[in-house]
C-alpha cells in the first residue's frame, strides 16, 4: 500500500511539476518541495489511522518532483556541459556516503535510542530545514548571477 501510494504521489508529481516549471523560478520549485515533503512527512508522524499516514506520504511524494525536476534543469544551466561528468561523479560518492552514514547511525541508534515516529522527524526536519537554508539564500544568489550573467554577455558582444 505504501509503495502504491508513494509511487503515484510521485507520478502526479512528476506530471504538476512540469506544468509548474512554466510558471515559477526553478528555485522556487525546489524551496517549495523541500517545504512541503519536509511537512508532510513529519506530519505523517503523528497520524491516527492509516488513511491519514497514506494521504500524508501521497503529498510528501507529490512534493518531491518539483525538487527533482528544479534540479536537473538547473544544472545544465549553472555547470558547463563539458564539466557535467565531473560534477556527477563528484555528487553521486557523496549522496552515497551520506546515506551510508545515516544509515549506520539509524543501525546502532533504532530502537534503544530512536523510536519510528523520531525517524520521520529526523527526515522531514532535514528536507524542511534544507528548504528554509534555501529559501534564505537562493534568491539572492539567483539574482547575483543573472547580473554577472548579464554583464558577461554584455562583455561578449562589446556593448560594454
Amino acid at each position: 500500500m505504501l509503495g502504491i501510494t508513494f509511487g503515484v504521489g510521485v507520478l502526479i508529481g512528476r506530471f504538476a511539476a512540469s506544468l509548474l516549471t512554466q510558471k515559477f523560478n526553478l528555485y522556487q520549485l525546489i524551496i517549495a518541495g523541500l517545504l512541503l515533503s519536509g511537512s508532510f512527512i513529519i506530519a505523517a508522524s503523528f497520524a491516527e489511522n492509516t488513511f491519514i499516514f497514506l494521504s500524508l506520504l501521497f503529498a510528501a511524494a507529490f512534493g518531491l518532483p518539483l525538487v527533482n525536476i528544479a534540479i536537473g534543469g538547473w544544472m545544465p544551466s549553472i555547470v558547463d556541459p563539458k564539466m557535467m561528468g565531473r560534477v556527477q561523479g563528484f555528487i553521486s560518492p557523496l549522496m552515497m556516503l551520506s546515506q551510508s552514514i545515516t544509515l549506520g547511525f539509524i543501525a546502532v541508534s533504532f530502537p534503544g535510542f530512536l523510536r519510528v515516529e523520531m525517524l520521520y522527524w529526523m527526515v522531514g526536519g532535514c528536507l524542511a530545514l534544507v528548504g528554509v537554508f534555501y529559501s534564505i539564500f537562493l534568491p539572492g544568489l539567483t539574482k547575483k548571477s543573472e547580473k554577472t550573467g548579464e554583464a558577461h554577455s554584455l562583455e561578449q558582444t562589446g556593448a560594454v
